[in-house]
């Protein structure tokens, strides 16, 4: 029997899933960032060994059988991503067709079944990539925490740090968040934040590793975080409806899907999401992935076959 490997590389860790020829998943492991921008390419190429040998591990095959892997990493938009990526995966398995691809295109795939919607991703990073059947596609965000990434898992952060700041000026009425940061990082005063955004803030993941804390006084009725959540689910839901009016400008009806920590186990974040795009583009059904994305780049890599 022939199997194919899915892989969902995202900032923080690499979600990883073996098929066979019919898509039915046999396996999924979990393993370390195979992200190709916050990490050197020896230990992308590492990472993505140890987690496709554990996934033959679990299922008893061997690397020979192996006949096609597909990564879904974010960023990965243009072929000079896709080349290395794809060589990359010839040295692990140099028989298996090698696939790259944005994550966005097989969190979709493995979302609602097929290419033909919006993915909404709210991770470390966040993007809205939308995709037709007669192959278009087109994109909002993603451009990384200095030019976008609006509604991540970085930019909560980010605010929440700012927040925090404001607060400690008089600026603003004191925020829950203070206490969370400042004990979570062992840090006794705000100004004590300032020499760690010096040492860590370039360190995309080191910063939206810190939205768990924000969403945690948001859950408690912190009005500054949630304030943050709510302006989250605005800049999602405008990347979402921008793609929208490239892709079905007559109106017509399309799936949304919401993939990232952050939409998918926020309630109130991925609540808000869908009134927004409720309000603002009627036609949009938003929903919960009905499988994950590795199952979604196996599933994908499979339909090229065919």
């Amino acid at each position: 029997m022939r199997w194919v490997i899915g892989i969902d590389g995202g900032g923080t860790k690499t979600s990883g899933a073996l098929a066979d020829a019919s898509g039915r998943i046999t396996a999924r492991a979990v393993g370390e960032s195979t992200n190709p921008y916050l990490n050197p390419p020896e230990v992308v190429e590492a990472n993505f060994r140890a987690i496709a040998y554990e996934l033959m591990s679990r299922s008893g095959v061997g690397a020979e059988t192996i006949d096609g892997v597909c990564l879904g990493l974010s960023g990965c938009d243009r072929p000079g991503d896709r080349a290395p990526l794809e060589a990359m995966v010839k040295r692990v398995f140099p028989q298996a067709r090698a696939v790259a691809t944005n994550d966005a295109l097989v969190a979709l795939v493995g979302g609602c079944g097929e290419l033909n919607g919006v993915m909404v991703i709210s991770g470390t990073g966040s993007i809205a990539y939308g995709f037709t059947p007669d192959g278009r596609s087109a994109r909002a965000g993603g451009y990384g925490q200095w030019l976008g990434d609006e509604g991540s898992g970085f930019t909560i952060a980010h605010r929440g740090l700012i927040a925090v700041m404001r607060a400690a000026d008089g600026r603003e009425p004191p925020t829950a968040i203070r206490e969370r940061v400042l004990s979570h990082l062992s840090i006794a005063e705000p100004m004590g934040l300032m020499p760690w955004m010096r040492e860590h803030g370039p360190d995309k993941a080191a910063v939206a590793a810190l939205a768990p804390l924000v969403i945690a006084a948001a859950e408690q009725g912190d009005p500054a975080a949630l304030d943050i959540l709510r302006w989250a689910a605005k800049e999602l839901a405008l990347a979402a409806i921008a793609v929208a009016r490239r892709l079905w400008p007559d109106g017509e009806k399309f799936p949304v899907v919401v993939g990232g920590s952050n939409l998918r186990r926020v309630p109130f974040l991925y609540d808000r999401f869908k009134a927004e795009m409720a309000s603002q583009n009627p036609a949009a059904t938003v929903m919960q992935p009905r499988a994950e994305p590795a199952d979604g780049a196996c599933f994908y890599l499979l339909q090229l076959r065919d």
